[in-house]
């Protein structure tokens, strides 16, 4: 009985966790998006900075490794959440398309072809 108490209550504290967690990423990368040039090349990307007031903007600066890092996280969680959804539409497609339930049981259907098994063969010397 406590146990499924436990459960309960993990299950609601994490729904209303992983909704916060969402609903701060979401914010993050839609209210602190910010551009840098590096080498003639804009790279726009967003985080949580101080960015100051509007008279006295505050720059902030990233070195090239924090670069890549940004571009490799962006590059890796983009291509799995696409490949997840891929695979979740494909999945789908099968099931409702082609891989359909037949109707029919396998007491009415008719084997029209043996298993197989023969006798080996035999060799006859003189």
């Amino acid at each position: 009985m406590i146990l499924l108490s436990l459960k309960y209550w993990f299950n609601k504290i994490l729904r209303y966790f992983l909704l916060l967690l969402f609903l701060g990423y979401y914010g993050s990368i839609t209210l602190y998006t910010h551009p840098h040039i590096l080498n003639g090349v804009t790279i726009v990307h967003s985080h949580p900075f101080n960015s100051g007031t509007q008279k006295n903007p505050i720059k902030h600066q990233h070195t090239a490794n924090g670069f890549l890092l940004i571009q490799f996280l962006s590059h890796f969680l983009t291509t799995v959440l696409f490949l997840a959804f891929s695979i979740e539409v494909y999945k789908a497609v099968l099931r409702k398309y082609i891989l359909q339930k037949n109707n029919e049981s396998f007491s009415n259907l008719a084997f029209l072809c043996s298993n197989g098994l023969r006798a080996p063969p035999l060799n006859i010397h003189n």
